[in-house]
């Protein structure tokens, strides 16, 4: 039985208003586009669209978010020990926030090919890293100041987990819309998906301007704290990774970011090649929709993480949300199938209701830490520990993006291969059947029907949406379980129902069209049905991959949880001691 907190009533010296939390909270949809517009779009796009192998790939995305890591800590150090008239924390926002804007767009534009499995003979590559580099830097200045500037707003132990769900809160706007990015970059007003990338990005960068400044100009940072000495970088690093309950939280942070999103790179082609059948409109569509509707769980999570919180306390809580999420991500196996292709839908929506509570339990208990640091130093280093614990997510990204490059090779994906395999269906039978002039009755409306099927099969090779209907009934169609995208799955059964026709037709035929025949039946057989089998082999091995790699990392992750040492009375006793401490020093 969970054992329910005492009521706690915040003093009103700690009391942070709508006003400040609402501003602040603005900062988290900056923060959202510009970190996962390129989770979204980057590895689907290089891959998919300009051609690079998944492995040069994956060290492109890999690269500079490793430099990114790198430069936290430091970039929080410098913000901890900035003495100015506009604060510790804002006149880095203001410049990470403009900067990050106008580079988003670049990288779309890489120079030359992407094509070479050479590194060196590879300029879009290379190309990728830079920008990717300066980006990374760019969006350190906004992101680590900003999260410190939250730390600082409260002292108390429950407002903390009320203000900063704020950042969630708003900064789910961005998650319920960025889940689109690729379905507009996909629209027929672009000539091609890079061209639609680049002008999303643009859109994009606009908003991150207008929400990264709200906080600069609404939040108010502590002046009590610029009088503080300065405190040396190695120093505080030192102070920072010899804290045992932040070490715990960053070894169960890293492990659940490197679980989750190692294989989840792979959920895109996994929609688009295995539940989509090749259908990109309908994988980008299944993406987004799946998306935003995890988004708006998110907010139920918070709501329900941060009420268990203040009843049972952060630990609590943080194992409730890890629960939820283990729960939809065994249930994918059953969900993730091309016969009920909203079915993951219903897994969405359980691993969400847990996760976005967890990244607030994680922020929350960040602040806690903060308390229990200056009890023991005398300072206030909420840039360090928020950039140590930033360095973290972005090392373990870079992890991600560089394994899930890895894992897609492994899979033995290869978008050249698709797009051979698409070229060879032509070829070999879509245009011989269409150049048969047979008028038998049975044998012509089979032929009709394959023609059909095949004309769409062309349409989805192009990019095109393989509609069937009108777009305003699309998901009330796909709820009542209609055929409303085709798919490769379609072609495969015409195709099926075809074969069965011409061998029908066979001892019919004269003695060239039976060898014509014959060698239709044999292509059909070594070609498609071969090749399409092979295609289905390796969508199931992404998603076995990713199921896999989720569990494990959450299930690590709640066993490290079990060592975490802060609770509320612990927390509570800190701010107790230092409550004392600042009178005593007053008198």
């Amino acid at each position: 039985m969970i054992k329910k907190s005492t009521q706690h009533k915040t003093p009103s010296s700690e009391h942070v208003s709508m006003f400040t939390r609402i501003g602040w909270g603005f900062g988290g949809i900056a923060d959202n586009y510009m970190v996962n517009v390129l989770n979204m779009l980057f590895m689907v796009i290089y891959v998919q669209y300009f051609k690079m192998p998944p492995v040069l790939a994956g060290l492109a995305f890999a690269i500079p978010r490793f430099v990114d890591a790198l430069t936290d800590p430091l970039i929080g150090n410098i913000s901890d020990n900035t003495r100015s008239r506009w604060g510790r924390r804002r006149p880095y926002m203001v410049a990470g926030a403009i900067l990050s804007a106008i580079l988003l767009p670049f990288f779309w534009t890489p120079l030359g090919s992407a094509t070479s499995e050479v590194w060196a003979k590879n300029p879009a590559f290379i190309y990728a890293i830079l920008i990717g580099v300066i980006f990374a830097i760019t969006y350190t200045l906004y992101v680590v100041p900003y999260t410190a500037l939250g730390y600082e707003l409260t002292n108390d132990y429950d407002e903390k987990t009320r203000v900063l769900s704020w950042r969630m809160y708003i900064g789910l706007f961005g998650s319920l819309t960025v889940p689109w990015v690729y379905q507009l970059a996909q629209n027929d007003a672009f000539s091609n998906e890079g061209q639609g990338a680049f002008w999303v990005s643009v859109g994009v960068g606009l908003f991150v301007v207008v929400t990264g400044l709200v906080p600069v100009f609404v939040c108010r940072e502590r002046k009590d704290v610029q009088l503080q000495k300065t405190s040396p970088f190695g120093e505080s690093l030192k102070a920072t990774m010899t804290n045992q309950p932040f070490v715990i939280l960053l070894i169960a942070y890293i492990i659940i970011i490197v679980g989750l999103f190692s294989a989840g790179n792979l959920g895109a082609f996994v929609n688009i090649y295995y539940i989509c059948g090749g259908n990109k409109d309908f994988g980008a569509l299944l993406v987004a929709v799946s998306g935003t509707l995890g988004a708006i769980v998110s907010y139920l999570s918070m709501f329900l993480i941060t009420a268990v919180s203040v009843r049972t306390g952060k630990k609590t809580a943080m194992f409730l949300g890890l629960g939820f999420a283990l729960a939809g991500v065994l249930g994918a196996w059953i969900a993730m199938d091309p016969r009920w292709p909203l079915a993951q839908l219903w897994t969405t929506v359980i691993s969400c209701m847990g996760l976005q509570g967890c990244w607030l339990m994680v922020s929350s208990m960040v602040a806690d830490i903060c308390d229990e640091d200056e009890l023991k130093t005398g300072l206030r280093r909420e840039g360090m520990f928020g950039a140590i614990n930033g360095f973290a997510l972005k090392a373990a990204l870079s992890v991600t993006a560089l394994i899930g490059g890895l894992l897609l090779q492994f899979t033995g994906f290869s978008s050249d291969e698709v797009d051979r395999f698409q070229s060879r269906t032509i070829t070999q039978l879509i245009e011989p059947a269409r150049a048969w002039e047979l008028e038998e009755g049975d044998f012509k409306t089979a032929s009709e029907t394959f023609d059909l099927s095949a004309s769409r099969f062309i349409e989805i090779s192009e990019d095109q949406s393989g509609l069937e209907g009108s777009k305003l009934t699309i998901f009330s169609r796909l709820l009542k379980g209609e055929n409303v995208f085709f798919r490769w799955y379609d072609f495969e059964d015409a195709l099926n129902l075809y074969l069965t026709a011409v061998k029908a037709y066979e001892p019919e035929a004269s003695e060239s069209m039976q060898a014509e025949l014959a060698t239709f039946v044999q292509m059909a057989n070594d070609g498609f049905l071969t090749d399409y089998k092979e295609q289905k082999r390796v969508a199931l091995l992404m998603k076995k991959l990713i199921i896999g790699c989720q569990a494990v990392g959450l299930v690590m992750a709640m066993v490290i949880f079990v060592f975490y040492p802060i609770t509320r009375a612990r927390a509570e006793e800190t701010r107790r001691l230092l409550d004392e401490r600042k009178d005593h020093e007053a008198e």
